[in-house]
């Protein structure tokens, strides 16, 4: 965690739609969740810790680490964070309506841009207006997209399932978790200190090569005090 401070150097990792792309990805729906893995741990998974699951569908049939995987790939199945399973086959009727909305925001989006652009060369009010209508409309979808998450932990709502609810929640919290973790090691590993001082102008020269190439600012990770953050 970066200390209270003010930084020069920020690094902001925007993770789009988060709930709503976790709901896609993972085909979450009512009529997809077709069972659950009993005391799932994504983490001691990924290390290959685990090497027993018991696995309830119809029944609960107890597998070992070749055998779940198996089952995994032969059934078309994803994993949520808290070891719900859901089918991959077919298109579940809450992501559908999603990608829907999802697909509309990033159109009003782009339309919004292209608008606020011509207004900023051109000084034509109409561009100005029609920016501000995009961006009221592209507004309204992150508001869909987020309230259908919402409601699937809502008692009264058709389509309340705790499990599916939590199952968003959960992933979305390891999701921000990992995405912290492999960018400070990456950054980590970027400012690491070199052995001799003949590695270190290598290093500095193939940072300046690739910044060039990009038309990019040269910058040393280990010569700057970074604070990183995760945005959703």
């Amino acid at each position: 965690v970066p200390n209270p401070a003010k930084y020069d150097w920020v690094f902001s990792l925007d993770l789009q739609s988060l709930y709503p792309s976790i709901i896609m990805s993972l085909n979450i729906s009512p009529e997809t969740k077709v069972g659950r893995v009993v005391d799932w741990n994504n983490k001691s998974f990924a290390a290959g810790e685990m090497d027993k699951f018991s696995v309830e569908t119809d029944g609960t049939v107890d597998l070992n680490r070749e055998q779940f995987d198996s089952f995994i790939t032969e059934n078309n199945l994803a994993v949520s964070s808290n070891g719900i399973l859901y089918q991959q086959d077919k298109r579940g009727i809450i992501p559908e309506i999603l990608e829907q909305w999802f697909d509309q925001r990033i159109e009003f989006q782009k339309l919004m841009k292209k608008h606020g652009a011509e207004f900023f060369l051109s000084g034509n009010q109409h561009d100005k207006e029609m920016a501000d209508f995009y961006d009221r409309r592209q507004h309204i979808q992150k508001i869909f997209l987020n309230s259908l998450y919402g409601v699937l932990g809502l008692p009264i709502f058709r389509f309340f399932d705790l499990d599916n609810a939590v199952a968003v929640t959960a992933t979305g919290q390891d999701v921000i978790k990992n995405s912290a973790e492999y960018v400070n090691g990456l950054f980590e590993q970027l400012g690491a200190e070199p052995k001799s001082s003949a590695e270190l102008a290598k290093y500095e020269l193939a940072l300046k090569q690739e910044a060039t190439k990009k038309k990019e600012r040269f910058v040393i990770p280990s010569e700057k005090d970074w604070c990183i953050y995760i945005d959703t």
